[in-house]
């Protein structure tokens, strides 16, 4: 992947963030970090991504209540792929996340394999 493809990771927690930064630096694929749902938004409305990583359970404005808002914005922006990035494996809870709008799940822990995986479908 080049560095035309740019990822926006939305994560409350910093080691969570420097895990993601660290894969896709290595991967040579340029970001954007969010600490919040509203930092996404504000990022999003900004900036074209090709991907949005998203955390379900964060202050300020939780990953569903985010990417509601994303649906919401004019296209091409509101049909930017957002995946949920979550420790929940409970195909009920991501049922419900697929019909609020996600995209795809990445469950946490993943590995580096399984995050380039997510981000290529998405290329």
């Amino acid at each position: 992947m080049s560095n035309d493809f740019k990822v926006l990771i939305v994560d409350d927690d910093h080691e969570n963030q420097a895990v993601i930064s660290e894969l896709l630096d290595f991967s040579d694929i340029d970001f954007d970090l969010a600490d919040d749902g509203q930092q996404a938004l504000d990022r999003i409305t900004a900036k074209d991504y090709n991907i949005v990583l998203m955390d379900i359970m964060m202050p300020v404005m939780d990953g569903l209540e985010a990417t509601s808002r994303i649906r919401a914005l004019d296209e091409p922006k509101a049909s930017t792929p957002v995946v949920a990035v979550s420790a929940r494996r409970d195909l009920k809870a991501k049922a419900q996340w697929k019909a609020q709008g996600l995209d795809d799940f990445l469950t946490k822990p993943f590995t580096e394999e399984g995050l380039l995986s997510v981000l290529a479908r998405y290329r």
